[in-house]
C-alpha cells in the first residue's frame, strides 16, 4: 500500500513539473545539474512557424534580420531558435517544408556527421496543430493524407517512441552545447539548448525524464542560439538556414518604445534607448513652422502649445544656420532647394490634397515640378532608406531623430535615440528599415536632436535657439 501511496504522488509531483514554466517565456532549468533553457509552447494557443528565406528569397540567417522581416509582417518576435543541420550554402541538408510548401527533399542518404547517425528524424507540424517526430524512413508514410505545414529534418534523433538512440553512451565526453525539440504530446512541444556542455544521451535523457517525451529530435550543436522576450537589444551574430519562431502581433502604440537595436554587422556605441513613435496619416494632423521668430532660447514645449489639440509628437526637423534647405509653408517657398546632397539629401512633403511622402531630392525634384502641389515641405540631413533598403554608408556616430515613411500603412515613423548614448548612423538607418519604411532621412544629430513623444520621452526642459529653423508636430485629430 505505501508503494503504490508513493507511485501516486510521484505522478503527480512529475505532472506539477510540467506546469511549472509559462507558456510563451523562455525560462531557465536544470537537470542533473545543467543548466538548460527551454520553450514550453502550446500549438493551439501560439503562432510557431518555420522561416528560411525574406521576400527576395535570400536566407535570413540570423536572429536580427529574422525580427526585421517579421516587423514587416506586424509581427513582434517573443520566441527564436535555430532550425536543423545545414549545408555551407545556408541550405537545410534534409527535408524542409514551409507554410505547405517543400523547398527541400527528404534526405536518406549514408555519410558521416550527426544528420546521418541513423536513425535521424523530422519534426513536423501538419494543418490541424497538431505536431510528431517521426524517423525520417517512416515519415512519408506516417504522414500520408495529412497537410504538413511545416517540417525540419535533422538528426539524430535523440528518442525514438520512449527509447534513447542506441548509439548514446552515458558518460560519453564528446560533449558540447546543443538544441533540440521534444513532443510532450501533440498539441505541446518543448525546445531546449544547453548552456553548458552535454553529452547526447543527457540530452536525450532531459526531455525523457523532464518532460516525459517520448520522441526528440537533435536539432544542431555549438551554434545554437535561443531568443526570448527577455532578449529584447541583445546581439545575437550566429548564422543559420531555417530557422523556428514564435510571434504575437507588433504594437501599434505610437508611443512605443524600440527595445531592441537591430544591428547586424555594424557597431553601437554605448547603449542608448531607443524611442519610436508611428502616426498613421489618418489619425493625426501634421504642422510645420520655423523657429526665426523665436527670441532667443525657448523650452521646447511651448513652441507646440495649442490649447485646442492634443500634441503627440514634436521634434526638430532640417539642417541649421544658412543650411535649412528647400521650406515650404502653407504653399509658400520660404527657402529654395540646397543643391548640397550631404546636409540636405532628403525632402519631406506634405500636398495640398494632405498626402504625405519623403524623398530623396533628386526624385522630389522630378515629381514636383510644380510647387503649387505642396503645402509643407522641408529638406534635411542624409538619406538612411530608399526603396526600402539601407543605403546610408558612413561610420558618424552620435544621438539622432530621424524620420521614415511606410506607404503600406500610410504611417511616418520617427526614431530618436534619446540623448542616453551614442550609435553609428548606419546602424540607425537600419531601425528603419526594420520598421518597414520605404523611405526615411535624418533630421538631426548631437545637440540639436530633439523629440518629445507624449508618454514616453521629454524633452520638455531641453532649450531651443533660433538656429535650428525647422520644428514639426503631430496633433491627434
Amino acid at each position: 500500500m505505501i508503494k503504490q501511496y508513493q507511485l501516486v504522488w510521484a505522478i503527480v509531483f512529475f505532472f506539477i513539473s510540467l506546469t511549472v514554466l509559462q507558456a510563451g517565456e523562455v525560462e531557465e532549468i536544470r537537470y542533473r545539474g545543467k543548466l538548460y533553457k527551454v520553450y514550453v509552447v502550446k500549438l493551439r494557443e501560439s503562432n510557431i512557424q518555420m522561416v528560411w528565406k525574406d521576400s527576395e528569397g535570400e536566407p535570413l540567417s540570423n536572429f536580427s534580420r529574422l525580427k526585421g522581416h517579421l516587423h514587416k509582417q506586424k509581427r513582434e518576435m517573443i520566441f527564436a531558435m535555430n532550425g536543423g543541420i545545414f549545408n555551407p550554402g545556408l541550405e537545410p541538408v534534409g527535408l524542409y517544408i514551409e507554410k505547405g510548401k517543400q523547398m527541400r527533399p527528404l534526405n536518406l542518404n549514408n555519410a558521416a556527421g550527426n544528420f546521418f547517425l541513423k536513425p535521424n528524424g523530422v519534426f513536423y507540424i501538419d494543418d490541424d496543430d497538431k505536431a510528431g517526430i517521426i524517423t525520417a524512413d517512416k515519415f512519408e508514410q506516417a504522414v500520408a493524407g495529412k497537410e504538413i505545414r511545416y517540417a525540419q529534418q535533422s538528426g539524430p534523433q535523440l528518442l525514438i517512441d520512449g527509447k534513447i538512440h542506441s548509439a548514446f553512451t552515458e558518460g560519453s565526453v564528446n560533449q558540447t552545447v546543443r538544441n533540440g525539440v521534444g513532443i510532450i504530446d501533440e498539441n505541446t512541444v518543448v525546445f531546449a539548448i544547453s548552456q553548458t556542455r552535454v553529452n547526447l544521451h543527457e540530452f536525450a535523457s532531459m526531455f525523457k525524464d523532464k518532460y516525459g517525451c517520448k520522441n526528440a529530435l537533435y536539432l544542431d550543436g555549438a551554434i545554437s542560439e535561443i531568443y526570448g522576450k527577455q532578449d529584447k537589444g541583445r546581439t545575437f551574430n550566429n548564422r543559420f538556414s531555417a530557422m523556428i519562431v514564435d510571434t504575437e502581433a507588433l504594437s501599434t502604440n505610437p508611443t512605443s518604445i524600440v527595445s531592441a537595436i537591430v544591428k547586424d554587422d555594424q557597431p553601437i556605441v554605448g547603449s542608448p534607448e531607443i524611442y519610436s513613435a508611428r502616426l498613421p496619416m489618418n489619425d493625426y494632423w501634421l504642422d510645420l513652422n520655423v523657429t526665426k521668430e523665436v527670441k532667443g532660447p525657448e523650452r521646447f514645449w511651448s513652441l507646440f502649445r495649442q490649447p485646442d489639440r492634443t500634441l503627440k509628437l514634436a521634434c526638430t526637423g532640417g539642417g541649421t544656420g544658412t543650411n535649412k534647405g528647400l521650406v515650404v509653408l502653407n504653399g509658400e517657398l520660404k527657402s529654395p532647394m540646397s543643391e548640397n546632397g550631404v546636409i540636405a539629401e532628403g525632402v519631406f512633403y506634405i500636398t495640398k490634397d494632405n498626402k504625405v511622402g519623403l524623398l530623396p531630392q533628386a526624385k522630389y525634384k522630378s515629381v514636383f515640378t510644380d510647387i503649387s502641389l505642396i503645402k509643407h515641405a522641408f529638406q534635411s540631413g542624409s538619406m538612411l532608406v530608399s526603396e526600402g533598403k539601407v543605403v546610408y554608408q558612413g561610420n558618424m556616430s552620435s544621438q539622432f531623430t530621424g524620420m521614415g515613411y511606410s506607404s503600406e500603412e500610410n504611417s511616418l515613423i520617427f526614431i530618436s535615440t534619446g540623448g542616453q548614448g551614442q550609435m553609428t548612423l548606419q546602424a540607425f538607418a537600419k531601425l528603419f528599415e526594420v520598421h518597414g519604411c520605404d523611405e526615411a532621412m535624418l533630421l538631426n544629430s548631437g545637440s540639436n536632436a530633439l523629440m518629445l513623444i507624449r508618454g514616453v520621452k521629454s524633452d520638455l526642459n531641453q532649450k531651443v535657439n533660433a538656429d535650428i529653423p525647422i520644428l514639426l508636430s503631430a496633433y491627434k485629430k
